[in-house]
Formats: structure tokens, sequence, C-alpha cells
């Protein structure tokens, strides 16, 4: 299996992990921006919490999920990367919330497989 195909795979399982959890009933979805929701005080300790965590997934996807890529990029460009996926991958747990489907997960993950390919090809969006 080629390093993209490894990357590729690594991607796909961080929005299957979410396609149980939205089936349950009961889904409330990612209960550190339900927190956020509730704390509009950006001050709050809080929201500082639910920043931490969020940073923390976000470098999750930068060292774990799309590392592979980091040597074949300018710096800023493998961060635009990571942002980009970490932006569909947080917003998709959203939206699932809202429609209480699994669309918005499917729609992301074809959305970052196509990012990943445009990336790859050198091709910046």
């Amino acid at each position: 299996m080629s390093q993209h195909q490894l990357t590729e795979k690594r991607v796909s399982a961080m929005y299957t992990m979410w396609y149980d959890q939205i089936r349950e009933e009961g889904y409330r979805g990612c209960g550190f921006i339900n927190m956020a929701g509730e704390f509009s005080d950006e001050k709050s300790p809080v929201r500082a919490l639910v920043r931490d965590h969020k940073e923390r997934v976000r470098q999750v996807v930068a060292n774990n999920v799309l590392n592979e890529y980091r040597p074949m990029m300018e710096p800023e460009v493998f961060d635009e990367l990571v942002n980009t996926i970490y932006s569909l991958f947080d917003g998709a747990i959203i939206q699932a919330q809202n429609f209480m489907q699994d669309w918005p997960i499917d729609s992301a993950m074809k959305t970052s497989m196509k990012t990943l390919s445009h990336y790859r090809s050198g091709a910046v969006l």
C-alpha cells in the first residue's frame, strides 16, 4: 500500500468512526461543540477547554493522519491542508448533528479525498 493510500485510509477512518454514533438514538454531536455553544464568553475557562480540545484534534490530523504529506510541502501549504481537512471533519460533525443524518459525513469525506488528490498533484486550492 502506498503512503498516499495509507493517508487516505486514515482520513476515511476519521469520518467512519462517527457513523455508528450518528445512527444512535439520542445522538447529540460533539460534546465540546455543544459546550462552546453554551458559553459565549470567549474568556470562559470552558471555552479555553474547548479550544484546547479542538487544537489537539487538529494536531492529531497533522501529526497522525496527514504527516506523510509534510515533507512534500512548504510548511504553510501543509498547514493549509491540515486546516482544510480538519475544518471539513469538524463541520461534518456539526451538520450531522443538525440534520440527524450521515450525509454530511459522506460529503465531507468525499471532499477530503478530492482535496488530498489536488494537493498530491501539486495543485493548491
